[in-house]
């Protein structure tokens, strides 16, 4: 019997997954990680890094990276024409996307996926607008791993000062600048945390306000922990993000891990939160300067959240789901 071997593309040497799951990059964390997991479970051997056999009979193709990007690029792109020659099953993991704006990854992409047959994407959302940009290809969806633990929410009182959370990269820093300003007088009196990397803290001090922020800001650098224990202080949660540039792709994770977490949460209704609209106030509304004045508002509906949605971001759906494609 022929040995199957599968090689993820992704910076750096190979490694075990009990490495890629501890990476600092969410990337790897929530599509990497799993798809190792899955790989070895439907009978296959895997590699990963940036040089993969040249027998590979499937190929998964993680985010290259900003860094170094021109060199890798050409490095990748020479070993997917290799193998796509001798015939393996090359998967394009597009989690953002660099072909709706014009970014140092976009080039990487227009190559990549005129290589690849198949596409793999986080949301129906992204799905359906790459469909229309390269037709012809099979796009499946495999959504992002959830990487925390379910957590009820909790009565935390009624008191009129208030811990509201936000976590994220420093690329949706000026989402969270816009908020605190149009949001000034309601968040007057609570404590705005956040989790991410200090680059955040430059963007928010840089941004110029129309209203003098008046909330306490903490800065917390991120980890899977801080996040975590933060969540448990926290009153409520914000995503503000952006329903015109290509950002409106975003993946769902973010409002996922947040009510999974059992925060109350307001966030922007970009396209792959819309189905979760129950669940969630969107940002500017009624209902949203409610949940500021009392979290406790919302809780019924987390409970439901988690029990209804939940399970199909843990890692037993998304490895099954990652099966699929190596078994399709």
């Amino acid at each position: 019997m022929t040995t199957k071997h599968a090689h993820i593309l992704m910076p750096g040497p190979d490694r075990p997954a009990s490495d890629v799951v501890l990476s600092s990059l969410a990337s790897e964390r929530l599509r990497i990680f799993p798809a190792l997991k899955a790989i070895p479970k439907a009978g296959w051997n895997v590699s990963l890094g940036d040089r993969g056999e040249s027998s590979a009979n499937f190929v998964l193709i993680g985010k290259p990276g900003a860094q170094n990007i021109e060199h890798r690029s050409n490095a990748w792109l020479d070993q997917l024409k290799q193998w796509q020659r001798q015939g393996a099953r090359l998967f394009l993991d597009y989690t953002d996307h660099h072909l709706g704006k014009t970014s140092p990854m976009t080039s990487f992409y227009e190559n990549a996926i005129s290589v690849c047959s198949e596409v793999v994407v986080p949301t129906e959302a992204l799905k359906s607008t790459l469909r229309n940009l390269v037709p012809g290809k099979n796009i499946t969806v495999v959504e992002d791993l959830l990487e925390y633990p379910t957590v009820k929410p909790i009565d935390k009182g009624t008191a009129t000062s208030k811990r509201c959370l936000w976590f994220g990269h420093p690329s949706n820093a000026d989402f969270l600048a816009r908020f605190i300003d149009d949001n000034s007088a309601a968040m007057a009196d609570h404590e705005l945390v956040i989790i991410s990397l200090p680059h955040t803290v430059d963007i928010l001090k840089r941004y110029r306000y129309q209203n003098s922020p008046s909330v306490k800001l903490g800065f917390q650098a991120w980890s899977k922990n801080t996040l975590l224990e933060a969540s448990r202080q926290a009153d409520y949660c914000i995503i503000p993000s952006d329903s015109i540039s290509s950002k409106r792709y975003a993946s769902n994770n973010r409002l996922v891990t947040a009510l999974a977490l059992g925060l109350p949460t307001i966030a922007t209704p970009i396209p792959s939160y819309q189905e979760f609209s129950e669940y969630f106030a969107e940002e500017g509304t009624q209902q949203a300067d409610e949940i500021m004045a009392n979290p406790n508002i919302a809780h019924n509906k987390i409970v439901a959240f988690q029990d209804t949605e939940v399970s199909r971001f843990q890692l037993p759906s998304i490895i099954a789901a990652w099966q699929q494609l190596l078994l399709a």
